[in-house]
Formats: C-alpha cells, structure tokens, sequence
C-alpha cells in the first residue's frame, strides 16, 4: 500500500461509469456497484492564493455484510493532485476488514486496474472522517467501501461519501514525455512546466519518474536554466532509470552528458550551461528514487549569447573570409548542438594581401581561451598565419606565434601580395577555453577602398569619404565646381552643380608609398516623382531606374515636424521606371526620394 500524508486543500473528482446528467437526476446502477446517490454540487468559499473546492460528488448508499458488504464506486481524477475522500457512517457501520470479501481495509483505493491498492484504512461508527490521498496523477480510480466482517452488528447502515479532488497548482506537462524521442518543445525565455512523482491513474503503481524537454539554441553562448521546484519535489539520482543527476543536459544525440546538477525540494535555482555552440540539445528532468518525493516544477531557459562565429570554420576549406581593416570574432572550446560531439578545436579565416606590406593582427582573447598547442588539430602554435596555394590549399607557414588567456597582443607580418590562411587554435586542455576578437590592421602603401561609384543631385549638398587602407594624406584631381577636399580627413564635401558625370583621381600617400584609383561621380538633375491614384484606395509611385539608389520615403506632414520612414514594398522595375504601389490611408501621404533612408 502507498499513502503519501501530505493534507491539501480538496477539489472535484469526476465519477466514471456513471451516465452524465443533470444535478439531482438519478443515476442508473452499474454492474456490481451499490446505488450511491448524487446530490447538488457543494460551492465553497475561495481564497486567492489558496487551491480551492468549486464542487464536489455527494454519494449516498447503505452496506449490510449479510447481503450488501462492500460497494466499489469509480472515480476519475482530471489533474494532477491529491483525492479527498469525506466519510460518514451511520452508528452500526464500521468500515474494516472482512476475510469473506477478501479486504483487510475498510477503505480503500485501487489504481485503474481496479487490483492495486494506494491507500488503506478503517474508520469506526458513527464518524465523520477526511481520507486525503496524496500524490495521484490525472485517470481513473475506483474506491472500495466495506463493512466489517467480525462483528455483525456493526456491519450495517448507512453512509455518505464526497469526494474532490486538489490539482497540483502547476499545469502538467503534456505526457507521454518519458523519453528523448518524445520530448516536448522548449523555447528560450519561456516557462515549461510539468509533474514527476505521481502515480496511479493509467495502470498499475509506477511513478512518472522523469521528464524531456529538447532545445534548440540560436547562437553560442552559455544556457542559463532557471528551475523551481514544489514544496516535496526532488531532482536527484535515479537508480531506475540510470539517472545519475535529476538535471542532466544531453547534446543532440540524448546520450552526451554536457551538465548534471541535483536539486531539493522546495526550491528555485538557476543552473548555467558554458559553451554551447548552436544547435539542438536535450534537457531530462529526474525525481529522486523515494515515493515520498513529488510535485511540480518550472522551467524557464534562457541564453547568454556569445560573440557570433560562422560555424563551422573548424577545417581551411570552410574557412570564413575577412578583410584588411576588419575585425573577426568566434568562439573556441565550445561544445555539442550537433555540429559535432567534440569541443571546437580551432577557427580558420583567409583574406587577401592586394599588394605588399605588413599585417598588424591584434589579437584579444576573452575568459579562458589560450591559443596554444594543440595535438588533436596538428597544431604547434595557437596564432599561425600560412600562404595559399593555386589550389586553395594550405601552404608554407608565414607566422606562429602563442597567446594567454586574458590578453590583447599585436602580431606583425610582413607579407606579399596574396591570399592567405589565419588559423587560431585552443590550447589542447579542456580548461581553456572562450571567446576571441581579431583585427587585421594593413601597415604600407596606400590602398584605396573607398566606392569606385558615386551619386547625387545637382543644387543639393553631397559627401565622400576618401578611404584607405594605411591611411595617409588625400589628394582629388578633376572635381567638379562646388566640391572642395580636406586632405587630411579624404572627406570631399559641398554643393552639387550642373548635372553631368565627372571622372574624377582619387589619391593617397604615405610614407611607404602612394595610390590612385578613379572615381566616376554622377550628378543627377531632381528626379521626376510621379504620383497617381488607383483603385482600392492606393496611390502608384513611380520615378526613372536611373535613380535606384534613392530610397522612397513617407511622411504625414510636410514641415520640422516631419518624420520621414521608407515606404514599402520595394519598388518594382517596370519599362525605365521604379513603381511602388501604397495604401492611401486616412492620414494626409507626402513623398520624397532621397539618397539617405530615414532623414
């Protein structure tokens, strides 16, 4: 016999076997059963923050152990909970044991099978007695009534039952769950409840012992998972179910342990998850090996995003491509998601030397993170920078350099012009391990990036930026009237005149040397915005495809209060022109084209 003794609050039991009906109708007798008598459901008073009783079964019926000894009545349970059964008896029935009905409880409660008994007791005469059975999960009972066998004069009379049941005050969780394949869907930042511990209602005595949920995580980072547990609920070892911890986190294979932690009752705890790449993973929650351990829990997960790196990078031909002047950022060390069991080993990039010169690569390594030797990628040197062959294979090593955790260093290479392979590499002990931050800084001749192409339109203000690589002092040969250099800054800036197309030489100069590259500038004349009504209250804009590169704003006034937003959908190329079609709407609609979005 299992009986939890914990006392809670009732709350209404469903009967199974019994016809529905209305409140005070009478009820048809099922095979084998007494005719217990419904009456009115009972409203109880309510207090917020306190489970409450808003109705409950009333049976009526009478026993005599010469001709009518026992009554057997289901039940069903809809959550979750604890049944509450309130008995009375008249003053010549005892409810006992009776060896001739093969009971040796006056009352008792089977599970659905009708033959294994949770809960056993008497009761004496004339008595009024609660019997609150603790720990029941949601199906059918049944609850067997029976007069005493040894003394007939106290084995006759009437009695009443109420019963109702108390749900557990979170929601279940949507079983079956009891394993990877059927786990439920969680989401970060939202709370998953469930149940573990109760027992009965679907056959037979075992527990719901434990508890899947997958995950899928966006972005690296750390898991942070926020558990809180009922006041008799224990996440513990399992000898049962091979559960060495009640919180374990699986990666995408459920059988790759990445964190075990134990948790007590009563309590709400946050336990972090570190470096997890981005992927699927499986979190199984387990109740501690006691029946006297169950109830509810929540859980809310929650990601602490580490900087983004485009995996997988871990092999030179899927290395990420970067540029002089950049910064890259990835992770080392991190683990599962399904990209593969073991830790991310190493990070490869490539990039391209336009010309001769020397690359000043900082390096910053957060946390953990060590670059240094690591045997399991072949690695003799956590910084190695090597050329590319024709074949886009690893070449002849250039640079090598080790670097320890918490650091910024600076890494010179001189290097020709070429493509060429950066590969980063954890040192090979599991501890190290974290986030990194590199830029490719170009000492040497000047190297012009800035746009090949510019545009604008004739009578309004207009900026350019000259920029280059390895810096130095600007020079613009063949601008138009009404445009002016700083040759410092390389920001070319005034008003645009006469409409036409201007080649003009841009220029750059340092110490190591000079650049020149063209610039072609294109002065636009005001573009004509045509406007028209259509069917449908909508409004069809349209202007020439010469000017693509304006952005098409609205705004529902015309004056300083104005706030212009881009129109959409895209425009449409139709003929020569660009065509947006719009909602008139109830507001007054002003339009304007204009080379920067959102002023």
């Amino acid at each position: 016999m299992l009986n939890r003794q914990l006392i809670e609050a009732p709350r209404t039991v469903n009967v199974k076997g019994l016809c529905s009906r209305t409140p005070g109708s009478a009820m048809p007798r099922p095979a084998g059963v007494a005719s217990p008598r419904l009456f009115l459901p009972l409203a109880l008073a309510c207090t917020i923050g306190v489970a409450c009783l808003v109705r409950a079964e009333v049976f009526t019926g009478s026993l005599d152990v010469a001709s009518q000894p026992t009554v057997v009545i289901p039940l069903t349970l809809t959550k979750d909970g604890s049944l509450s059964l309130e008995i009375t008896v008249g003053p010549y029935l005892n409810l006992n044991a009776n060896a001739a009905v093969g009971v040796n409880h006056g009352v008792i409660v089977y599970d659905s099978t009708g033959t294994n008994q949770l809960y056993g007791a008497v009761q004496g005469q004339d008595s009024t007695v609660t019997h609150v059975v603790q720990g029941l999960g949601a199906g059918s009972y049944s609850v067997r009534l029976t007069a005493i066998g040894s003394f007939h004069s106290l084995g006759w009379g009437p009695y009443t039952m109420i019963t109702s049941e108390t749900p557990d005050p979170l929601p279940n969780d949507a079983e079956p769950n009891d394993d990877f394949d059927r786990a439920l869907t969680a989401s970060l930042g939202a709370e998953v409840t469930g149940h573990l511990g109760y027992y009965g209602g679907g056959g037979g005595t075992a527990t719901d012992l434990q508890d899947w949920c997958r995950l899928t995580l966006p972005h690296a980072g750390n898991l942070e998972l926020e558990v809180g547990l009922s006041k008799l609920l224990n996440l513990n070892v399992n000898a049962s179910i091979g559960a060495d911890n009640g919180i374990v986190v699986f990666d995408s294979d459920a059988a790759t342990v990445l964190f075990g932690a134990v948790q007590g009752q009563n309590s709400t705890n946050t336990h972090v998850v570190t470096r997890l790449k981005p992927g699927l993973y499986y979190l199984r929650l387990a109740k501690i090996d006691n029946a006297g351990y169950y109830g509810s829990y929540s859980v809310t997960p929650r990601l602490v995003p580490a900087p983004e790196d485009p995996e997988p990078n871990d092999q030179v031909s899927d290395g990420g491509w970067t540029a002089l002047g950049a910064m890259i950022e990835g992770n080392l060390g991190f683990r599962g998601g399904g990209a593969g069991l073991t830790l991310d080993q190493s990070d490869w990039w490539q990039f391209t030397m336009p010309s001769t010169g020397q690359v000043q690569l900082v390096v910053t390594t957060y946390g953990n993170l060590n670059l240094n030797s690591n045997s399991a990628v072949g690695a003799s040197e956590g910084i190695g920078i090597f050329e590319a062959t024709s074949a886009g294979d690893v070449g002849a090593r250039r640079y090598g350099a080790v670097q320890g955790q918490g650091t910024t260093q600076t890494h010179a290479v001189n290097l020709g012009a070429g493509h060429y392979f950066l590969r980063l590499a954890k040192h090979g002990s599991d501890s190290y391990w974290g986030t990194y931050s590199a830029t490719f800084n170009y000492v040497g001749a000047p190297i012009i990036n800035s746009p090949a192409l510019a545009q604008g339109l004739a009578g309004q203000p207009f900026t350019y930026a000259i920029t280059a690589l390895g810096g130095g002092e600007f020079e613009a040969q063949g601008l138009p009237p009404g445009l002016s250099l700083d040759p410092i800054t390389g920001v070319i800036s005034g008003t645009l005149g006469q409409p036409g197309t201007y080649e003009v030489t841009l220029l750059a100069t340092n110490a190591d040397g000079s650049a020149s590259t063209r610039l072609t500038l294109a002065i636009l004349p005001p573009p004509t915005l045509s406007i028209r009504a259509a069917p449908g209250q909508q409004v069809v804009l349209s202007w020439p495809e010469d000017y693509a590169a304006f952005a098409l704003l609205r705004s529902s006034a015309a004056d300083g209060s104005a706030v212009w937003e881009p129109v959409q959908p895209a425009p449409t190329p139709v003929g020569a022109s660009l065509v947006v079609t719009n909602a008139i709407g109830t507001a007054p609609g002003f339009y304007r084209l204009t080379l920067e979005a959102g002023l």
